[in-house]
């Protein structure tokens, strides 16, 4: 039985706002690149397993289409050392997709990822605590996947700024042989709630063929033990009378090598 260990309240703010220790990217307590769509700048430390899911609900009306789903995503992340990440991701999405009287069911893969994240630097002043990472989306066939690999490049800051409140900021480029370049950003303000909880604001977006789409989300993290986070989020968008709503829950767990157990 897993025994739930006291988090101490100053423990879980600095979680919540910046890196246990500045010399390495290993924290005390558990950092997911969950809830919401922000990827947090580090890497999980040398020797560390951390796996990441979630179930997405999705909604979306684009008249005269109605569609509605279920996204499974699974991450799995390895730390090579304490500067240096390779991780994995797979979806597994299932749609319904109404026009009129006609209503189609599909269920495939929609994406499989590998990437490699590196820890770049922390904070000081003004300058934010940075990652980089590079990933490939491989071609695995289906109506929902990518025909050929999708190369995708990603920066990750993040900024303490007072009354404990950080700032998280994504920027991203991603191209393959058949599309064009695709832009994304991500902005996520994040506050801890008490000793457990944090809550999350967030507005996303990107821009590809001189079209731009811009969404909005907010969910919470509880983390009732030092390695474990339950997460909760939702959000909504409106683009070019394309509304989208997205409920999404899920679980982040990692194990630790021997030499970083308590």
């Amino acid at each position: 039985m897993l025994r739930l260990l006291p988090i101490p309240s100053g423990l879980f703010v600095a979680l919540c706002l910046t890196s246990w220790s500045a010399a390495a990217q290993f924290t005390e307590i558990i950092n997911s690149d969950r809830p919401c769509q922000a990827n947090t700048p580090y890497v999980v430390g040398k020797g560390v397993v951390q796996y990441q899911t979630g179930l997405d609900l999705l909604r979306i009306k684009d008249s005269p289409t109605h569609t509605s789903g279920q996204l499974y995503g699974h991450v799995l992340r390895y730390g090579l050392t304490d500067n240096w990440e390779l991780n994995a991701q797979s979806d597994y999405l299932k749609l319904r997709i109404t026009t009129g009287e006609l209503t189609t069911d599909v269920g495939a893969w929609s994406s499989v990822q590998v990437g490699l994240r590196r820890r770049m630097w922390e904070q000081k002043t003004i300058r934010p605590k940075s990652t980089a990472s590079v990933r490939i989306h491989l071609p695995v066939g289906g109506a929902l996947a990518a025909e050929k690999p999708v190369f995708d490049v990603l920066t990750i800051h993040q900024w303490v700024l007072p009354h404990q409140w950080t700032l998280t900021v994504n920027a991203g480029w991603a191209k393959s042989e058949i599309t064009a370049h695709q832009w994304r950003y991500v902005v996520n303000a994040s506050h801890p709630l008490g000793k457990i909880l944090c809550l999350y604001l967030e507005g996303y977006g990107d821009y590809s063929q001189n079209l731009a789409q811009h969404k909005w989300d907010a969910g919470f993290t509880i983390i009732p033990h030092r390695n474990i986070q339950l997460d909760l989020f939702g959000g909504l968008a409106r683009n070019r009378g394309k509304s989208e709503m997205l409920i999404s829950t899920g679980l982040s767990w990692r194990i630790l090598p021997r030499s970083r157990r308590i």
